[in-house]
């Protein structure tokens, strides 16, 4: 074979791959209003949600238009929740907390500090 048609060859393996990897790890999240995590206030508005890890160390990035917006720490727990898609926020003073972001099959939750369990779920989050 040519090198150009190895190349193309392994290019095709790859990419399914990587395609099934990358859909699997990250989603859609949509903030209704501004909200902070990890320290940073992001405005109301569509961002990509990328984790990266399984169980309690998972290191989540949040992006608009390919940019980095925050990171944070998180815990992802796989299972079933009652949810298609839902961002439950913790408000304390004039600042909102995102505490989690959940799916039908798994679920994001940040520890922003505060370990009460009141909070309301608002906006979306789609994969």
């Amino acid at each position: 074979m040519k090198p150009r048609q190895i190349l193309l060859t392994t290019i095709m393996l790859i990419a399914p791959v990587t395609l099934l990897a990358s859909s699997r790890d990250s989603a859609k999240v949509t903030f209704d209003e501004s909200v902070t995590v990890g320290g940073t206030k992001i405005p109301a508005g569509d961002y990509r949600i990328r984790w990266d890890g399984t169980g309690t160390s998972v290191a989540v990035t949040i992006t608009k238009d390919n940019k980095v917006i925050a990171s944070a720490p998180a815990t992802l727990k796989e299972g079933s929740t009652p949810y298609d898609a839902a961002v439950a926020l913790k408000k304390e003073g004039n600042t909102t907390f995102v505490r989690s972001i959940s799916w039908r099959t798994r679920s994001l939750y940040f520890d922003q500090g505060d370990s009460s369990s009141d909070s309301t779920l608002v906006g979306s989050a789609t994969k």
